[in-house]
């Protein structure tokens, strides 16, 4: 994961802070923990939301004065640390009280499903049937479900049947974004005004990870963030909303290059480049 931020200076406040949260320092972490670890909901939140931050620190030199930014999941944490209603200590431990409570108020044996290929009335009356919820809608017909572990093992053997392109069981414990978390919404609320963020400006444009909104308000910034853990996540609504904005180029800030296949056009991912040198240049040649 920090192949090209684990050595950036800037990023080693971050670093520290994410180290007092794992017990060890997460770039030694991601290379010792074994695999069940891994797929642990806090932790994951933790790097995750690291990697971002770390990453942003990289490439901040290189960033054209005015952007937007979106985040995908627990992405969009990170999104407020970019957009700097937050800075990286607190959002740190709010990723952290995050995971917690969805994984206290999550079933013991819940998870995610991916499809794609079923148009989305088909994907909905399979889930009906299989008694899962459309936890994330991604562009092309890609969808996250999530329920019980026996049901999404369900959803996708008869999504499979049905003529699914694909239609993968996620390495994780917890139905993100469905009703199942409804109830960690009003203690998440409670957890992010206690950080006492900034309103959304300046020179991010930050915008909400459920539909795509800009956020324009403290409160609508906190009520998204809040009701995103326990309602279905619009991602292709949230990529419309940045072209609509005229967003021309996309940097996908990791783990992974999954958001970056789906923005399309001029979209990279950090783990493209094999230097950081070469992030920048690319970031540097962009139209400002």
């Amino acid at each position: 994961m920090f192949r090209l931020t684990g050595t950036c200076a800037a990023a080693e406040p971050i670093f520290a802070a994410a180290s007092i949260l794992l017990g060890t320092d997460p770039r030694e972490w991601v290379q010792t923990a074994d695999p069940e670890a891994l797929r642990r909901n806090r932790p994951a939140q933790i790097l995750c939301v690291t990697q971002a931050l770390a990453a942003h620190r990289l490439i901040a030199p290189a960033l054209p004065d005015r952007f937007l930014a979106a985040g995908y999941s627990v992405g969009q944490v990170s999104a407020w640390g970019i957009a700097a209603l937050l800075d990286y200590d607190p959002l740190l431990a709010l990723a952290a009280r995050r995971a917690e409570l969805m994984d206290l108020c999550g079933g013991e044996h819940d998870g995610l499903v991916s499809v794609r290929g079923l148009p989305r009335d088909q994907v909905e009356a399979l889930a009906r049937l299989k008694d899962v919820e459309i936890a994330i809608t991604n562009p092309g017909d890609g969808y996250i479900l999530g329920g019980r572990a026996e049901a999404t093992e369900a959803f996708r053997d008869a999504a499979l049947e049905a003529g699914a392109l694909r239609s993968t069981l996620l390495a994780v414990s917890v139905a993100s974004h469905t009703s199942k978390l409804a109830a960690a919404v009003p203690a998440l609320r409670e957890a992010i005004e206690a950080a006492d963020p900034k309103a959304p400006g300046g020179p991010v444009t930050l915008i909400d990870g459920l539909e795509g909104a800009t956020l324009f308000t403290r409160d609508k910034a906190v009520d998204t963030l809040s009701r995103q853990i326990a309602e279905t996540v619009r991602w292709d609504a949230c990529l419309a909303a940045l072209a609509e904005r005229g967003a021309a180029s996309f940097l996908e800030l990791g783990p992974g290059r999954a958001l970056a296949d789906m923005a399309g056009g001029n979209a990279r991912s950090i783990e493209d480049f094999a230097s950081a040198e070469g992030l920048l240049e690319w970031l540097g040649r962009l139209e400002r």
